[in-house]
C-alpha cells in the first residue's frame, strides 16, 4: 500500500517527521483527504513551501488546498528521466551533462531562457512533448525561478526517501497492524532522543569564531551548531581570513 510522508529540516539541518499517511490509491481524492487532515493538524497554518515529486494528482491536490504555497518539483526525478527522453539523441551522454549543467548553473532568468531555446534546436528536441510540458512549468523546477524563496538547501525529495528507508529497517511487509504501531511508536521516539542529543550539543559545545567580525560572533549566538558551522563554510569562501 503506498504512503504519503511529509518530512521537513529542524533547527540542527537534520530530517524530521511532520507526518505519514497510508493511503489507498494515488489520485487526486486520495491527496486530498491526506492533506486536509496533514493541514488540520498544523492547525490549518499553511506551509510557505512544499516540495514533491512531479506528480499532475499531487500538483491538483496542492493547488486546491495550498494555493498560496510555493509547489517545487524534486529535480532529482526529472534529472533520472533524462536518459530516457533523450534516447535516440546524438551524444546522449554530452547532452545530459549540458541539461544539468543548463539547469544547475548560477545564471540569471534571461540567460536561462536563451540557453534553453539553444538546447533544443541543438539536439532537435522540438517534437519533444516532455521537454515542452518541463519548459511551460519551469517555475516549479527550475532553481533559477525559485531561489527567492527558503529550501532549507534542498533541490530534491532525497530527505524523505531516507526517511523511507529509515522505516523500512524497523517496519517489514510481514508486520501486524499492531506491530506497526508498536515499531512505529519505537522509531518515532528514536527520532526525537537525536534530535534531543543534537540540542544539548549545539547549547553545550559552541564552534569557535573563525574571525574577529561582530557579525559572526552573534550569529554563533543564535544560530544552532550546525547551522552555525555551514554559515562558517560561506563564511571563509567569501571573507578572506
Amino acid at each position: 500500500m503506498p504512503f504519503a510522508s511529509f518530512v521537513g529540516v529542524s533547527q540542527h539541518r537534520k530530517s524530521i517527521l511532520l507526518g505519514r499517511a497510508f493511503i489507498s490509491s494515488e489520485d487526486i481524492t486520495s491527496y486530498k483527504m491526506v492533506l486536509s487532515t496533514w493541514l488540520g493538524d498544523l492547525n490549518n497554518v499553511r506551509p510557505l513551501a512544499i516540495m514533491t515529486d512531479q506528480c499532475d494528482s499531487i500538483k491538483a491536490a496542492i493547488n486546491t488546498l495550498m494555493p498560496n504555497t510555493v509547489h517545487r518539483y524534486c529535480i532529482w526525478h526529472i534529472f533520472a528521466k533524462l536518459p530516457t527522453k533523450l534516447s535516440r539523441v546524438l551524444d546522449g551522454k554530452i547532452a545530459k551533462a549540458e541539461y544539468k549543467a543548463l539547469v544547475l548553473d548560477n545564471i540569471n532568468v534571461a540567460e536561462f531562457e536563451r540557453r534553453w531555446t539553444d538546447y533544443i534546436v541543438k539536439y532537435n528536441l522540438d517534437g519533444r512533448d516532455w521537454f515542452y510540458k518541463l519548459y511551460l512549468e519551469k517555475e516549479k523546477w527550475v532553481p533559477v525561478y525559485l531561489n527567492d524563496h527558503f529550501w532549507a538547501g534542498m533541490l530534491s525529495t532525497q530527505r524523505s526517501k531516507g526517511m523511507h528507508a529509515f522505516f523500512d529497517g524497523i517496519i517489514t511487509r510481514q508486520s501486524t497492524l499492531k506491530l506497526f504501531v508498536q515499531q512505529y511508536e519505537l522509531a518515532i521516539r528514536a527520532k526525537f532522543e537525536k534530535e534531543l542529543e543534537a540540542e544539548y550539543r549545539s547549547r553545550c559545545f559552541k564552534p569557535k569564531c573563525l574571525s574577529e567580525v561582530a557579525s559572526e560572533e552573534k550569529l554563533q549566538a543564535c544560530y544552532t551548531r550546525e547551522v552555525f558551522e555551514y554559515f562558517q563554510v560561506q563564511f571563509k569562501e567569501t571573507v578572506p581570513l
